[in-house]
């Protein structure tokens, strides 16, 4: 992630505590998807580590999600973005098609 921890969630309401999570799931949702790019553009190291970036932002956002103060409906306010990173995450890696025609 960074380098970065999420922030403890010790005196946050669950409003703050749901929109941390979602903003990380965002940021998750963002190297995935930069990684998909970077393969592309066959960027190989790039791609491995924006991968990298979304697995742990999204493993700290699955561990957050047991959050004391949440309801379960601000559990489930968080699926979507849950599931649209792993499929993000499960696409087969594509290399650019200049390399793929070099090939």
């Amino acid at each position: 992630m960074c380098g970065r921890a999420l922030a403890s969630s010790h005196g946050e309401s669950a409003n703050l505590i749901l929109e941390r999570l979602e903003g990380e799931l965002d940021a998750a949702i963002v190297f995935a998807a930069a990684a998909e790019d970077a393969d592309r553009n066959g960027q190989a190291g790039l791609a491995r580590a924006c991968r990298a970036d979304a697995r742990e932002t999204y493993a700290a956002v699955v561990a957050g999600l047991s959050e004391p103060p949440l309801t379960e409906s601000q559990r489930d306010s968080l699926r979507p973005k849950l599931v649209r990173v792993r499929e993000l995450l499960a696409r087969p890696r594509r290399r650019s098609s200049a390399k793929n025609e070099a090939a």
